[in-house]
């Protein structure tokens, strides 16, 4: 190690340059190569235990950290961790550059606060992993958009997304069928009925709309820039959110998937889509479980 620093010295101030450029990059790599292509768990929380959570520079969700436990009370959830300015929210800007280890969940979260104020939310014990601070932080099960984090060092089990398929037989009309999810609604999702020896596939997708009147029309953008245009794909309209006298409308689409687009899904994933006129592009987390659970999907069902 002394030999390089001589080494570095004697360098010219370009190369000197060059060099720490290198060291940036190296450490970059090091530092978020851990980082899970998956970050909400939903219902699985338990997994996040030993794991590592940074703030996610792309999320602008609403979410609360406290420095003590009876801060969670109802009496007191307005003391919370730096701040916002315009609501009684966390920062996140002022923590981006913190890490915190989860030390411990608390299952039980009304055994360890008296009057707690977050209905049932587990309790996520933080350790500052270089302050050494602890911390708190409610965890929703189904709020995705109140998970601030990237998760590093995060451990499944090797099955873990294959397990999330759940299978439904009718024995009515002598059918099963297959689909996924994690307890929260997803705007993209995969399923498949078996029937009478034959399995078919669909891709269902959502958006919402300002307009009753679009009842049909649908384009996907594959991860390779690749287009599946739809325009006379009809739509499900039905009444959804009033925000301040405007009224939304859901929409939602069930198209039939062949082989080709099954594998294009897998390989690819989907980019963004336009469902009327609502557009929206999918997140890298929402492309991996797409990916995943299709595979998944059409694995368990040969």
């Amino acid at each position: 190690m002394r030999g390089f620093f001589v080494y570095c010295n004697k360098t010219s101030k370009t190369m000197k340059n060059f060099l720490f450029l290198i060291l940036i990059l190296i450490s970059s790599t090091i530092c978020c190569q851990n980082i899970a292509p998956i970050a909400f768990l939903g219902n699985d929380f338990k997994y996040y235990k030993g794991a590592t959570l940074l703030i996610d520079p792309a999320n602008k969700g609403m979410f609360r950290m406290y420095s003590k436990l009876k801060y969670l009370s109802v009496f007191k959830i307005s003391k919370v961790l730096e701040p916002r300015a315009d609501y009684n929210y966390t920062d996140a800007q002022k923590i981006k550059n913190s890490e915190y280890l989860v030390l411990d969940i608390y299952e039980n979260p009304k055994e360890m606060v008296n009057n707690y104020g977050f209905d049932n939310d587990p309790i996520f014990v933080l350790q500052d992993i270089h302050s050494k601070e602890t911390y708190y932080f409610p965890y929703s099960k189904v709020l995705n958009f109140e998970f601030p984090f990237m998760v590093k060092n995060l451990t499944l089990p090797d099955d873990y997304f294959c397990n999330k398929i759940h299978t439904y037989y009718d024995e009515f009309e002598d059918n099963t069928s297959y689909s996924f999810g994690f307890g929260y609604k997803e705007d993209v999702s995969v399923s498949a009925n078996k029937e009478n020896g034959e399995t078919y596939y669909y891709l269902r997708l959502e958006g919402s709309s300002l307009s009753y009147k679009i009842r049909e029309g649908l384009f996907i953008i594959f991860g390779d820039g690749t287009k599946l245009s739809l325009p006379n794909q009809k739509l499900s309209v039905k009444v959804g959110n009033i925000h301040r006298g405007t009224t939304w409308y859901d929409l939602s689409t069930l198209v039939t998937l062949d082989k080709k687009t099954i594998d294009k899904i897998i390989k690819l994933g989907i980019s963004k889509y336009k469902i009327g006129e609502s557009t929206k592009q999918l997140t890298n987390e929402q492309n991996f479980l797409l990916k995943e659970f299709t595979s998944c999907l059409y694995r368990s069902t040969l």
